[in-house]
Protein backbone atom coordinates (compact mmCIF):
# COMPACT_ATOMS: atom_id res chain seq x y z
CA UNK A 1 0.00 0.00 0.00
CA UNK A 2 1.49 3.40 -1.07
CA UNK A 3 1.09 6.31 1.40
CA UNK A 4 0.51 9.81 0.67
CA UNK A 5 -0.30 12.87 2.18
CA UNK A 6 -3.21 15.79 2.23
CA UNK A 7 -0.79 18.27 0.54
CA UNK A 8 0.31 15.33 -2.13
CA UNK A 9 -3.32 14.64 -3.13
CA UNK A 10 -3.87 18.57 -3.50
CA UNK A 11 -0.76 18.74 -5.63
CA UNK A 12 -0.28 15.47 -7.10
CA UNK A 13 -3.67 14.01 -7.20
CA UNK A 14 -3.02 12.99 -10.52
CA UNK A 15 -0.43 10.70 -10.04
CA UNK A 16 -2.33 9.03 -6.99
CA UNK A 17 -4.85 8.11 -9.32
CA UNK A 18 -2.89 6.51 -11.59
CA UNK A 19 -1.70 4.10 -8.29
CA UNK A 20 -5.01 3.52 -7.78
CA UNK A 21 -5.85 2.35 -11.21
CA UNK A 22 -2.65 0.31 -11.22
CA UNK A 23 -3.95 -1.47 -8.43
CA UNK A 24 -2.44 0.03 -5.73
CA UNK A 25 -4.19 0.92 -2.55
CA UNK A 26 -3.58 4.27 -1.57
CA UNK A 27 -3.39 5.52 2.73
CA UNK A 28 -4.06 9.36 2.40
CA UNK A 29 -2.01 10.24 6.24
CA UNK A 30 -2.63 14.10 7.83
CA UNK A 31 0.18 14.81 10.47
CA UNK A 32 1.77 11.17 9.73
CA UNK A 33 -2.09 9.49 11.05
CA UNK A 34 -3.87 7.62 8.13
CA UNK A 35 -7.54 9.37 7.07
CA UNK A 36 -8.37 8.02 4.02
CA UNK A 37 -7.71 5.02 2.37
CA UNK A 38 -8.27 4.65 -1.30
CA UNK A 39 -9.61 1.74 -3.42
CA UNK A 40 -9.90 1.62 -7.39
CA UNK A 41 -13.76 0.56 -8.30
CA UNK A 42 -13.20 -2.64 -9.96
CA UNK A 43 -14.61 -1.13 -13.89
CA UNK A 44 -13.86 -4.13 -15.85
CA UNK A 45 -18.01 -5.27 -17.35
CA UNK A 46 -19.14 -8.40 -15.81
CA UNK A 47 -19.84 -10.31 -19.17
CA UNK A 48 -21.94 -13.38 -17.04
CA UNK A 49 -24.20 -10.23 -15.83
CA UNK A 50 -25.38 -9.48 -19.61
CA UNK A 51 -25.67 -13.22 -20.29
CA UNK A 52 -27.24 -14.39 -17.61
CA UNK A 53 -29.76 -11.45 -18.56
CA UNK A 54 -29.94 -13.20 -22.04
CA UNK A 55 -30.52 -16.62 -21.30
CA UNK A 56 -33.22 -15.93 -18.21
CA UNK A 57 -35.22 -13.67 -21.44
CA UNK A 58 -34.84 -17.21 -23.67
CA UNK A 59 -36.25 -19.22 -20.99
CA UNK A 60 -39.39 -16.72 -20.58
CA UNK A 61 -40.03 -16.70 -23.99
CA UNK A 62 -38.71 -19.62 -25.16
CA UNK A 63 -42.31 -20.87 -26.82
CA UNK A 64 -42.76 -18.25 -29.29
CA UNK A 65 -40.74 -18.13 -32.52
CA UNK A 66 -40.25 -14.00 -32.48
CA UNK A 67 -36.95 -12.54 -31.88
CA UNK A 68 -35.83 -11.30 -28.24
CA UNK A 69 -35.89 -7.47 -29.27
CA UNK A 70 -39.48 -7.74 -31.05
CA UNK A 71 -40.57 -9.35 -27.51
CA UNK A 72 -39.09 -7.28 -25.18
CA UNK A 73 -40.65 -4.07 -27.48
CA UNK A 74 -44.34 -5.98 -27.52
CA UNK A 75 -44.00 -5.94 -23.38
CA UNK A 76 -43.16 -2.60 -23.47
CA UNK A 77 -46.30 -1.66 -25.70
CA UNK A 78 -48.58 -3.56 -22.90
CA UNK A 79 -47.65 -1.06 -20.66
CA UNK A 80 -48.18 1.52 -22.18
Amino acid sequence: MKTATVRDVQHHFNRIVQWTESGEDVQITRRNKPIVRLVAINTAPEKTAALDFYQRALDLWKTTSASLSELIIEEREERI
